[in-house]
C-alpha cells in the first residue's frame, strides 16, 4: 500500500470516526474586536493619518468579506443577538463568526502607549472574558512586540486566544495589508483553541512575546527570531500544534500593577562607566544590559563590573540580554561569565521588548529580588528556550543513587521527589531522539514508559509527534497504553495521523489504538 493511499484511507476513516462520534461541530463563534488605535483604521484629515472614532466600524460594516448584512438582517431579532454584532459570510470551515468592534477611548498611535495603556487594554479584556470566545486587539505597529509581551505576562491563567494585529497601510486605501491581517486574525481567533497572546501579521501567527518589528517599508513587518511562526496561512492554515502552549489551570485574573522604573543600557565600544552609573541610579529597580554577541562585556575594565556589583548590592536588577536579534546570551567567553559574579541574571534569548516587559510586570509584583532574579530566567509564558537538547551518557546502573549524589541531595525523600520530578521529563526526552538504551536505562532505574510530563504528553505521544517508529513498536513490546491522553485530550495515534508519520499510525492502528482531539485540531488535520 503506497503512502498516499494509506494517507487517504486514514482521512476517510477519520472523517467516519468523527462523524459517529459527532465530534465535528460548526458552531458560531464569537469573537470581540478592541481598536486601540493604529494605521488600520486611520483616515487621512489633511494633516496626515489619524484614527478615527466610529469610522472603522462603518468600514467593516459595508465591506462584503467582513460582514454578512443579509444573514445578519435575519438574525437581528434572534436571542442574545446585539444590533451592535457583525457576522461573516460562512467560512472554508462552514461555520459564521459572529463579532463585536468596541473602541478604547482615546484612539492612540502606538507610540503614544504606555504603561497606563497597557493595564487598560487587559482590564478591557476582563470585564468582557466571559462574554467572548477570542480576542482580536488592533493596535499600530510601532509598539505592537511591547503590547504583545506585557499582555501575555498581564493576563493571567489565559485560556482563550487573544490575537493582535494592524497594518502598515490603511484600510481606507486601495492597496493595503489591512484586510488580510484582519481576515486572517479573525478567522484564527474564531476558529482555533490558540490560548495565549499572538501577533498575526504577513500571513504568519507569532507567540506575542517572541516578536520583533523588522521592518518599516514592507508588509511582512514582523518576525520571530527564536521561534518558529504558531502558525501560517496560505491556501491552508497550517498550526504548529506542538508549540502551541496550554491554557491556565487557575481562575483568569489580571494582573493591573507593572513597574517602569527600569532602564536599558546598550553597550558600545568605549562607553563611559558614568552612564552605566547613572543608570543604576534610584529611583531605577532594575536595568536591562544589551551586551555583545552571547552576552559579552568588555573584561579588561574592572570599574564597567564594580558599577555592576555595587548596583546588585543596591537590590537593583540586572538582566543581561543580546544585541543581536537571533539568539541569546550564554556564558561561553569569560567576557559573558564575569557578568554572573556581579549578580546579573541570563535573559537566555528573550527579545529587548519583552525582557522589558517581563521585569516591569514582575516588579509590580510583591515578590522579594531573589524570587525576581529566579523568575527572570524562568520560562513563564513560552518567552524563552529552555536550556539546549538534554544528552544522556549514563555511567552507571545506579542513575537514581547518581543523581542524588551529583545533586547533593542527603535524604532520601529529597532524592526520591527530584526522582519523581525528572523522571518523565528525561524519559519523553530520550524517546524524542529515539534513544532506546537509555529508556531503558531510566526503567530499569524505577522510571515508568508511560510516564507523562508537566503537559501530560507521555513517551509515546512524543515518539509519534517525532517519527520514531522504533521507540513505539518498543513501547508497545512492553506494554505500555495505547490512548493516554495528553493535556489536549489527544491521542498518540492523532497526533502520528496530524504529523503524516502513516507507518506509526499503521503501527497503533494495528494493535487497537483510538483517536481523540480537539474539535479545532481534527478540523485543521480533515483539511490537510
Amino acid at each position: 500500500m503506497t503512502e498516499h493511499v494509506y494517507q487517504n484511507d486514514v482521512t476517510a476513516w477519520l472523517l467516519s470516526s468523527l462523524q459517529r462520534e459527532h465530534k465535528v461541530i460548526r458552531v458560531d463563534t464569537s469573537v470581540l474586536i478592541i481598536y486601540t488605535g493604529g494605521t488600520i483604521g486611520m483616515v487621512n484629515l489633511g494633516e496626515g493619518y489619524v484614527p478615527q472614532p466610529g469610522a472603522f466600524q462603518q468600514l467593516l460594516r459595508g465591506n462584503i468579506r467582513f460582514h454578512d448584512e443579509e444573514e445578519y438582517q435575519s438574525r437581528l431579532h434572534s436571542p442574545n443577538f446585539k444590533p451592535e454584532f457583525l457576522i461573516t459570510p460562512r467560512t472554508f470551515y462552514g461555520k459564521r463568526i459572529i463579532y463585536e468592534l468596541k473602541e478604547m477611548s482615546p484612539l492612540l498611535d502606538s507610540s503614544c502607549m504606555d504603561q497606563r495603556n497597557w493595564i487598560d487594554i487587559a482590564k478591557f479584556i476582563e470585564e468582557n472574558y466571559s462574554a467572548y470566545d477570542a480576542f482580536v486587539i488592533l493596535h499600530g505597529t510601532d509598539t505592537m512586540p511591547y503590547t504583545a509581551s506585557i499582555l501575555s505576562f498581564l493576563l493571567e491563567n489565559l485560556s482563550k486566544p487573544v490575537i493582535i494585529t494592524g497594518s502598515q497601510v490603511p484600510m481606507r486605501e486601495m492597496r493595503n495589508d489591512a484586510h488580510d491581517n484582519l481576515m486572517g486574525a479573525l478567522t484564527i481567533a474564531g476558529h482555533f483553541d490558540i490560548p495565549e497572546v499572538s501577533v498575526y501579521f504577513g500571513n504568519k501567527l507569532f507567540r506575542g512575546n517572541r516578536t520583533v518589528k523588522l521592518d518599516n517599508s514592507q508588509f511582512e513587518a514582523f518576525t520571530s527570531p527564536n521561534l518558529r511562526p504558531l502558525a501560517t496561512v496560505g491556501i491552508k492554515l497550517d498550526v504548529a500544534w506542538e508549540l502551541i502552549r496550554k491554557p491556565g489551570h487557575g481562575a483568569f485574573r489580571v494582573q493591573k500593577q507593572v513597574d517602569s522604573n527600569i532602564s536599558v543600557v546598550r553597550f558600545f565600544p568605549g562607553i563611559p562607566t558614568n552612564a552605566l552609573r547613572a543608570a543604576c541610579e534610584p529611583p531605577t529597580r532594575g536595568v536591562l544590559l544589551q551586551t555583545f554577541g552571547s552576552g559579552n562585556i568588555p573584561d579588561n575594565r574592572p570599574e564597567i563590573l564594580e558599577v555592576l556589583k555595587q548596583a546588585n548590592n543596591r537590590g537593583i536588577i540586572l538582566v543581561n540580554v543580546s544585541q543581536c536579534i537571533k539568539g541569546g546570551v550564554s556564558a561561553t567567553y569569560h567576557c559573558g561569565t564575569i557578568l554572573g559574579s556581579a549578580g546579573v541574571v541570563s535573559g537566555s534569548d528573550m527579545t529587548t521588548e519583552c525582557a522589558i516587559c517581563k521585569l516591569s510586570y514582575l516588579l509590580g509584583k510583591d515578590f522579594t529580588v531573589p524570587e525576581i532574579k529566579l523568575l527572570m530566567e524562568r520560562n513563564l509564558r513560552g518567552e524563552l528556550s529552555q536550556s539546549g537538547n538534554m544528552q544522556f551518557s549514563p555511567v552507571s546502573s545506579d542513575f537514581s543513587r547518581n543523581l542524588a549524589i551529583s545533586l547533593g541531595l542527603e535524604t532520601t525523600e529529597d532524592s526520591a521527589a527530584v526522582f519523581d520530578s525528572l523522571m518523565p521529563t528525561l524519559m519523553c526526552s530520550a524517546a524524542r531522539a529515539g534513544r532506546i538504551p537509555v529508556m531503558t536505562l531510566l526503567h530499569k532505574n524505577g522510571a515508568r514508559l508511560h510516564s507523562q510530563d508537566h503537559e501530560m504528553r507521555s513517551p509515546m505521544h512524543i515518539a509519534a509527534c517525532y517519527g520514531q517508529r522504533e521507540v513505539i513498536a518498543y513501547l508497545l513490546e512492553h506494554g505500555t497504553p495505547l490512548d493516554p491522553l495528553d493535556f489536549n485530550g489527544e491521542t498518540p495515534l492523532f497526533q502520528a495521523i496530524q504529523r503524516q508519520h502513516f507507518d506509526i499510525a499503521e503501527l497503533l492502528r494495528a494493535k487497537g489504538a483510538t483517536i481523540r482531539a480537539t474539535n479545532e485540531v481534527l478540523i485543521t488535520a480533515l483539511n490537510k
